[in-house]
């Protein structure tokens, strides 16, 4: 997110952190959720970050998150 790219591409990632409503579509159901930002030095950054590793083939480090390079949200319930 701070690279010049990530500032230009990505917008979406500081609207969520200033207003966090959300509407996620699953099989054409709607469901209202909150994206709450993680903190980077939450236990489960590794984990998530292993899994996005793995499904995606990305280089993603636990260092990028703590750097604020990559942003991780959780969907949590409500609006």
């Amino acid at each position: 997110m701070n690279s010049r790219i990530g500032k230009m591409w990505k917008q979406w990632p500081v609207e969520a952190e200033r207003d966090g409503r959300a509407l996620l579509r699953i099989d054409g159901k709607i469901y209202k959720r909150h994206l709450v930002r993680l903190p980077t030095d939450s236990d489960v950054v590794p984990f998530i970050i292993a899994e996005l590793n793995r499904k995606y083939q990305a280089h993603t480090t636990v260092e990028d998150v703590e750097a604020n390079g990559t942003w991780l949200f959780e969907l949590a319930p409500g609006l």
